[in-house]
This record gives structure tokens, C-alpha cells and sequence, in this order.
């Protein structure tokens, strides 16, 4: 089952690691339809830059709520498909399904009656057989998510604490045998946009930072990642009118020829349907 990326899109929603969606998608601003992104990869001869399809992921909403993600291939051809369930606002579901496998995953969602999350199933859809399952526990502003497999066995847990507008500040995850794996911090603006998301070891090195750069209509313009206190990467925004984008361009960052070079990797374009 696909785990939450905080290195994806996503991310600008932050706090995902307890959302697991199929989708690397977002939500746009705007009465949208539907968007398209298509990914484009990068190679470079003689000095300049040329780009290919790589793949392409169709979102469909309905009321602000997305219902469908589907994730093509450079040909057009339908790799995965995800379909989503509402019960009003709330998320009910979601089927995942794998065109090449005929192999279809069905997630339900379980709330308790402050309508939080108790629990979420994964199944096999052929079968009816368990997949895993996760579990949330809510204490104040301590909040913990247990992640168990088909057999029921532990492999991971991840506790976070929440600020005062119940926002996740912080989150240690271990591993099934209870061993430290590692822990975030998660930073914000003073219009509570994510500014920083930082990652630490168990002796509390920070070894990855994805730092949010913001302009003056509080739009996300770029996305710098870090490992180990040096840029590797920098995602550049191009946005529309309502802030959504219409293309990030991914560039490597590195040392080369005595001085620092921003090579572009991978172009991401969008197109809305109003």
C-alpha cells in the first residue's frame, strides 16, 4: 500500500502521515472540475535541456471533494485508478485498483462520535482478506496512529503532538518493535502556511530539511530540500490567478565545475477544468 510521501505535493497540505489516499494530488482553489498534471522528465544534450512524458495523473472533483484519481502512462494508457466515497464531507473510502494486476484494494474509514478518525481497513476486494489496518488513539494533544498488517502484528506507530488549533508540531515514528526510526518538526508562518518540515535522527542531527517559500498573496513559490544541511533539490512554482500551479520545475542542486549548479530534472504541468 502506497505510504504518504511529505516529499510529494501533498505536502501542502501538511500533516499527511496520517492520510493515505492513493493520490498525489491536492485540492485547488476555484470551483475546478477537474486537473490534469502531466510529468514530464529531463535529459540534457550538448548544453541544452529536452523533455519526455513520463506520466500523467487526471483529478476529478465534485462539491471540492475529489472523486477520482487516475495515473496514466506516457501512452495514455490507464496504469491505476482510485474512486472516492463521501458520507457528506467525510471520507467514507476509497477502491485503488491496478489495471496491469486486475488487483483492487477497498480502504473504509471508521469515526467516532467527535467525527475524528478511529480506524481505517485495507481489504482485497477479490478476496474480502484483511490487508492492514491502522488504528488512532487521542489523548489531549497527543495523538497516536498504529499501523498493524494482516496478520495483526505492529510495524509501526507513530505518535504526534498537536498545537492549540489541534495542528500537528511534532511526530516521532518507531518501528514495530518499539526501536526509535526517526521524528519531524513541523514549523509555520503567521498565516499558518508550513514553512519548514525537518527531520531528525535518534541523537537529534537533523538529516533532511524541505524548507516553503511563500510571495506576498501567501502563494506556495518554492520548495527547497536539504539533506544533511546542504540543498540537494529546489521546486520552482509557476501559479495562476487563485494561487494554484500551473507548472513546478524540479532542479538538482550540486557542486560542479567550482561553483553551485541548478540542473532542471523534471518539469510538472497543470491544466484546470472549471
Amino acid at each position: 500500500m502506497k505510504k504518504t510521501a511529505f516529499f510529494a505535493i501533498a505536502v501542502l497540505s501538511a500533516f499527511s502521515a496520517f492520510a493515505d489516499n492513493f493520490s498525489t494530488g491536492f485540492t485547488p482553489a476555484g470551483n475546478v472540475s477537474s486537473y490534469t498534471k502531466t510529468n514530464y522528465s529531463v535529459t540534457s544534450k550538448f548544453g541544452e535541456y529536452f523533455r519526455s512524458v513520463s506520466e500523467k495523473e487526471i483529478h476529478k472533483f465534485s462539491k471540492g471533494l475529489e472523486t477520482e484519481f487516475s495515473l496514466l502512462n506516457a501512452k495514455d494508457e490507464l496504469i491505476t485508478k482510485t474512486t472516492y466515497v463521501y458520507d457528506a464531507k467525510k471520507l467514507e473510502g476509497f477502491t485503488y485498483s491496478d489495471i496491469a494486476s486486475s488487483a483492487e484494494l477497498k480502504t473504509e474509514y471508521e469515526y467516532g462520535v467527535d467525527s475524528k478518525i478511529k480506524s481505517y481497513t485495507v481489504t482485497e476486494s477479490d478476496s474480502g482478506n484483511l490487508s492492514s489496518k491502522t488504528i488512532y488513539k487521542y489523548e489531549g494533544k497527543k495523538v497516536t496512529q498504529s499501523n498493524y498488517d494482516k496478520d495483526g502484528k505492529l510495524y509501526m506507530r507513530i505518535i504526534q503532538t498537536l498545537d492549540d488549533d489541534g495542528i500537528p508540531v511534532q511526530e516521532t515514528e518507531y518501528n514495530g518493535d518499539g526501536t526509535f526510526s526517526l521524528s519531524r518538526s513541523y514549523s509555520f508562518t503567521e498565516s499558518k502556511k508550513i514553512s519548514a518540515i525537518e527531520t531528525f535522527d535518534e541523537e537529534g542531527n537533523c538529516t533532511n530539511k524541505v524548507a516553503f517559500r511563500y510571495d506576498a498573496n501567501d502563494f506556495l513559490t518554492e520548495i527547497q530540500v536539504y539533506e544533511n544541511g546542504k540543498i540537494k533539490e529546489r521546486r520552482i512554482y509557476k501559479n495562476d490567478a487563485l494561487g494554484n500551479p500551473v507548472r513546478i520545475s524540479y532542479y538538482d542542486v550540486a557542486e560542479k565545475f567550482g561553483t553551485t549548479v541548478n540542473e532542471l530534472s523534471r518539469i510538472e504541468d497543470f491544466s484546470y477544468t472549471y
